[in-house]
């Protein structure tokens, strides 16, 4: 098993229509098997197991709110094959 790490992240303001556009695409690809995030030249292909761990956290504090979702599985790499 390959532990090459391949990573893509992303931090902006944008508007809440633009987001939830996001999180339906997102949503999408979740069901159909692949997520791949691209931003410029890099990308990273992830395939859901069927068991996922989920973590939400909600955080009030004075004015500002933030919401985390967070998706994990584990990538057994088990391939059965003739």
């Amino acid at each position: 098993m390959g532990d090459k790490k391949n990573e893509v992240s992303f931090e902006g303001t944008m508007t809440l229509d633009k987001v939830l556009t996001y999180l339906q695409e997102l949503a999408t690809s979740v069901r159909a098997g692949t997520i791949r995030v691209e931003k410029g030249a890099e990308h990273v292909v992830l395939n859901p197991a069927d068991i996922v761990h989920l973590e939400v956290k909600a955080k009030r504090k004075k004015a500002k709110q933030s919401f985390r979702l967070e998706l994990s599985w584990e990538d057994t790499g088990l391939k059965i094959s003739e």
